[in-house]
């Protein structure tokens, strides 16, 4: 599955220089935490890129609300970088978190 990262309605979530289309990604694996509820949000997407090697991408479905405001936030401080935040289809609540492991 391909995913195309381009800018996202997210500003907040992503600094500017990080927001632009950055081309086509194939994620290397991905996760649905969509069931979880906070820490397990984060619990679970560590524990995934834990098992990635350095450069590798994961991508992430995960709930508008709580875990979209905490699962990038928290893999930012843990040094990873994300490459996307962006709704599933317009109008969804399920959202895309694009991460790559430090």
């Amino acid at each position: 599955m391909h995913i195309v990262l381009c800018e996202t309605m997210i500003n907040l979530l992503i600094p500017r220089s990080r927001n632009m289309c950055i081309g086509q990604v194939s994620p290397d694996t991905s996760i649905d935490i969509t069931s979880e509820v906070c820490p397990m949000t984060f619990v679970r997407v560590k524990l995934a890129l834990e098992r990635l090697p350095a450069g590798a991408i994961l991508d992430v479905r995960l709930n508008d609300g709580e875990p979209l405001r905490n699962v990038p936030r928290s893999a930012r401080a843990e040094g990873h970088e994300i490459l996307q935040v962006a709704p599933e289809s317009e109008g969804s609540r399920v959202y895309r978190v694009i991460i790559r492991r430090a």
